[in-house]
């Protein structure tokens, strides 16, 4: 086994090479990165090739927005914005607009970053909350983020539009889901809630009884799920794209984005599959 990673090394040494037993390796495969150099034989390869390389140079940030029930698309090139940390050392007070001491009394939590969506438990759809419940004023308009991560993104949306809109993020990692709402109590938000829920099921049994409208789904960084046998394992979906043809009401948005050019263009033409949906014009969604 530690020959097998020796010649997974990035850029191994001669010196290393031989007392390990390998031939010099150019790069690793591009999965494992500089994690495969067993015991450091690779201090010096580390320093000069990021993990994930030649991935990092395929990707390109993208993102599509769609006008509910016509059907659009819009494509920028240009910064993660909106990337979602794990962290509580990435979290910056300009960037997410709360204060950092919020997330170290939260506590920190474990979860796998992988869940497998297809799991027997997951494809049963969830049920509702009590809206009266959740929200203050269950009527306003609402924003719903399908794999809201680590919900950062949210919480700092809430705090933006506190009394204009309402805020739901639904994710599958039931651990993250609970820390997220724990930084909902500390803050006293009243305007954004996280569910358990696996959104490619369960999206209109949630969302078809909300007493106000959904205005606008965003999803946003989703596991890319490289391999094609695992792409059935994605977010966006046929079964999920229906869904929110049945829930969002005229004039909708759904908001695409991925920094994997490959996952952002497969949701898009999801969409496009679709007559309830049109490509927006960078008019439209400016405005």
């Amino acid at each position: 086994r530690r020959m097998a990673q020796a010649r997974l090394c990035l850029e191994a040494s001669a010196s290393a090479s031989v007392r390990l037993g390998c031939r010099p390796a150019l790069r690793a495969t591009p999965w494992l990165g500089e994690r495969a150099c067993p015991r450091g034989a690779c201090s010096e390869a580390k320093a000069r090739e990021p993990l994930h390389l030649d991935r990092q140079r395929r990707r390109q940030p993208s993102w599509w927005s769609f006008r509910g029930l016509r059907t659009g698309t819009r494509v920028r090139p240009g910064g993660l914005a909106g990337r979602r940390f794990s962290s509580a050392h990435n979290v910056d007070e300009g960037i997410w607009g709360v204060d950092p001491k919020v997330y170290v009394e939260a506590g920190g939590v474990r979860v796998r970053q992988h869940v497998n969506p297809l799991k027997s438990e997951l494809q049963v759809p969830a049920r509702a909350p009590a809206w009266q419940d959740v929200y203050i004023d269950p009527t306003l308009p609402l924003h719903v983020d399908v794999g809201c991560g680590s919900g950062r993104f949210l919480l700092a949306m809430a705090r933006r539009f506190r009394g204009r809109s309402n805020f739901l993020g639904m994710d599958i990692r039931g651990k993250l889901v609970a820390r997220s709402n724990k930084w909902v109590e500390i803050l006293g938000l009243e305007n954004v809630f996280y569910l358990t829920a696996n959104g490619t099921v369960s999206f209109e049994s949630v969302l078809s009884s909300y007493p106000g409208q959904v205005r606008l789904v965003s999803v946003q960084f989703p596991d890319p799920h490289f391999k094609k046998r695992h792409h059935k394992r994605r977010i966006v979906q046929e079964g999920l794209v229906q869904q929110l043809a049945e829930v969002l009401v005229r004039g909708s948005y759904v908001f695409l984005q991925s920094d994997v050019l490959e996952v952002a263009e497969d949701m898009r033409d999801q969409f496009r599959s679709s007559s309830k949906f049109r490509m927006c014009s960078e008019e439209e969604v400016s405005s």
